[in-house]
C-alpha cells in the first residue's frame, strides 16, 4: 500500500476511535502513520506491515499499565457489585428465587436475590455471597428466618 492508503487508514481509525469501547483505534492510527512514513521512504509492503504492527503495539504496551491505573484498575464494567461480597446487610423487601427484592448494604440499596432457593423475608440480616452486575446474591444470617 502506498503512503496515501496508510494515511486514509489512519484517518478512518481516528474517526472510529470515539466509537470504540476499548480505545485502541488511536494506537492503530499511530501505527498506520508510521507505516505511511515507511512507504514514503520506499519500504516494501512487508516492511510497511511490520512497521504498522510495531507502531501499533509498542505504544499500547508502553502505556497500558498507566491507562489501567487511570481507569481504576482491572475492574470490569459489568462488576459494580463485586465489592459487596462478604458484607452483611438487611433485606428491605422480600426476596424470592427468580424475583429480585431489595437489600440495604452499607447504607446503599441494591437489588437482591436469594443465593439458594429460599424465600427471605424483609428485615432478615443477610450476607452477600456473590454479586452479578448490580444484583447481590445473599444468604440469611439468622437461623430459621428462611
Amino acid at each position: 500500500m502506498g503512503p496515501a492508503g496508510w494515511v486514509v487508514l489512519a484517518g478512518g481509525l481516528m474517526v472510529a476511535e470515539p466509537l470504540t469501547v476499548l480505545f485502541v483505534a488511536g494506537y492503530a492510527a499511530a501505527g498506520a502513520l508510521a507505516a505511511a512514513l515507511a512507504a514514503a521512504l520506499g519500504a516494501p509492503p512487508v516492511a510497511q506491515l511490520a512497521v504498522f504492527v510495531a507502531g501499533t503495539l509498542l505504544p499500547l504496551l508502553a502505556t497500558r499499565r498507566m491507562l489501567v491505573r487511570a481507569v481504576g484498575g482491572r475492574a470490569s464494567p459489568r462488576a459494580p457489585g463485586r465489592g459487596l461480597v462478604g458484607r452483611t446487610g438487611t433485606v428491605t423487601s422480600e426476596l424470592r428465587p427468580g424475583e429480585p427484592g431489595l437489600v440495604r448494604v452499607g447504607g446503599e440499596v441494591w437489588s437482591g436475590l436469594p443465593y439458594l432457593d429460599v424465600v427471605i423475608p424483609a428485615g432478615t440480616r443477610v450476607e452477600v455471597v456473590d454479586a452479578e452486575g448490580v444484583v447481590a446474591h445473599v444468604h440469611p444470617l439468622d437461623e430459621g428466618t428462611a
